[in-house]
């Protein structure tokens, strides 16, 4: 078949792939090593908190790997796929925008410069943040370098059309889901698009397995699960053991060295004041306030000492825009170039622009269908349209209805849709009869992370005591970080609380 010749030179789309490429690279380099050290960080608390005579979160199953370099990479790659694609696409968007090169255009790269400096210093305000400046300084520099470097200087070029065909859709697209945008759409994704077949389930998998990696490296002080304190001067301070057992309560145990402390707490000369110290802050505070107010105190030093809360935002920003992005801009160059074999080039490219959008749309609906009534009579099982039953299943979850009510849930445990077996182990939460309590307990054995998470979560929620043993000897004995945080909440939920073990 004879390849239509093209008016744009395809050296110059080569040159937008290149650089986005290497913007990619980029960000996983820096996401790697941001990873590498949160990681090691977190490796030496661990096992500060070992020392104390304290169970540690994650356990000693996945502690070693904290030090490998499969663990960092697999972290990185969240940050690659996140703001790397999107600081890689705005870079590249903008340079295109700019007609091959912003050095064309004097205000272009003033503009440019300004945005990247209120970036850096939204970013630092807090404290400098050096991975999150590094994102911000080298990912849109790389992709500058390498699009200008191998960008086309003369030849024909139609930059209004391919600009039309290459952003008008996203666009458009971007209006229309606009309305679907929040938390719930993650859960209609990994519903409807991953948890549906063997590859998404296979993404969903190493999500699951590394996506705790690089959250610990940008959580604040409150959100982590597990952190430590150093108590300095208190030898002779008779409220000492109250101090501590104020501090482990809230899952905060104690070191021997204080740089292996989240929290630093000095004894100033005066009892009646401390002083708390965290990542180089510190605020002054008197003692009668922190044992009157210990949560509100605390929660003031995470605020003081929060250098990642724009960046958490920025990592939002990314992953609802960045990574779809990505795949929609992929999906329309392998098709565009598909296209080019039959059609004239600008016909290939409006083809191609019409076709991403479609198919995008498809996913868009299947996305809305999977919303669509619960139904009506009394059966949560065997209905031949599975979104009916996941919708069935939510409504329960969102009412807070008992299934045992429901004389044919048993079957859906035994289904082979893992979504609804999810959903399933969610609501039993709602349970209160002992068939439904041992129903969650044969769910921790399921195959699927996500079901056993979900399982876990509901044993918690309904404050039977008597799961505690089970819980612990799961998060003790499992090699999933996931699992092993849900298992820690659902004890907390029960009331369990930590203690030394020698």
């Amino acid at each position: 078949m004879k390849k239509y010749p093209t008016s744009i030179s395809e050296h110059r789309f080569v040159s937008i792939p290149l650089a986005l490429v290497a913007g990619l690279i980029t960000a996983q380099v820096i996401g790697a090593f941001q990873v590498g050290w949160s990681n090691r960080v977190l490796f030496n608390r661990l096992e500060a908190i070992i020392e104390g005579g304290y169970l540690a979160i994650p356990n000693n199953l996945i502690e070693p790997g904290l030090l490998s370099f499969k663990a960092a990479f697999g972290g990185g790659l969240f940050y690659t796929l996140t703001i790397g694609a999107f600081m890689s696409l705005l870079t590249a968007g903008w340079l295109k925008i700019g007609k091959s090169s912003l050095g064309q255009r004097k205000w272009g790269i003033s503009l440019a410069l300004a945005m990247e400096l209120g970036a850096l210093i939204l970013l630092n305000l807090n404290g400098f943040n050096f991975f999150a400046t590094a994102y911000i300084l080298f990912v849109p520099f790389v992709v500058w370098v390498f699009y200008c470097k191998y960008g086309v200087k003369a030849g024909p070029k139609c930059t209004i059309f391919y600009s039309c065909c290459l952003f008008c859709p996203p666009v458009m697209l971007a209006l229309v889901w606009a309305p679907f945008l929040g938390n719930q759409i993650f859960i209609d994704v990994r519903d409807h698009v991953l948890l549906s077949n063997s590859p998404g389930r296979m993404i969903n998998d190493y999500y699951y397995r590394y996506t705790l990696y690089p959250a610990e490296s940008f959580k604040s002080l409150a959100q982590k699960q597990i952190r430590t304190f150093y108590l300095d001067g208190f030898e002779n301070f008779s409220l000492k053991p109250d101090l501590t057992d104020i501090f482990v309560v809230r899952d905060y145990f104690p070191v021997v060295a204080e740089n292996d402390a989240d929290v630093i707490v000095v004894k100033l000369a005066d009892d009646d004041f401390l002083v708390l110290k965290a990542k180089g802050r510190a605020m002054r505070v008197k003692s009668a306030v922190f044992f009157d107010w210990p949560d509100q105190t605390l929660q003031s030093l995470t605020d003081l000492s929060d250098n990642n809360r724009w960046f958490r935002k920025l990592i939002y920003i990314s992953l609802l825009t960045g990574f779809p992005l990505l795949i929609y801009f992929i999906l329309f160059g392998l098709v565009r170039r598909g296209f080019s074999w039959i059609f004239p080039p600008r016909l290939s490219m409006i083809t191609a622009s019409v076709v991403c959008m479609g198919i995008v749309l498809a996913i868009l609906w299947l996305l809305v269908a999977g919303k669509s009534p619960a139904m009506s009579h009394s059966h949560i099982a065997g209905s031949s349209d599975g979104r009916l039953e996941r919708a069935n299943l939510k409504r329960m979850d969102q009412e807070g209805i008992d299934p045992s009510q429901y004389s044919d849930y048993p079957a859906l445990m035994k289904s082979d849709k893992l979504s609804e077996r999810y959903w399933l182990a969610r609501i039993l939460g709602n349970g209160r009869n002992e068939q439904t309590y041992l129903d969650l307990i044969r769910m921790l054995d399921d195959p699927s992370p996500n079901v056993v998470c979900m399982a876990l979560k509901s044993l918690g929620k309904r404050g039977n005591e008597q799961a505690i043993p089970i819980i612990l000897d799961r998060m003790k004995n499992s090699d999933h970080w996931y699992i092993q945080w849900y298992a820690y909440k659902a004890l907390k939920n029960l009331k369990w609380r930590q203690r030394r073990l020698n």
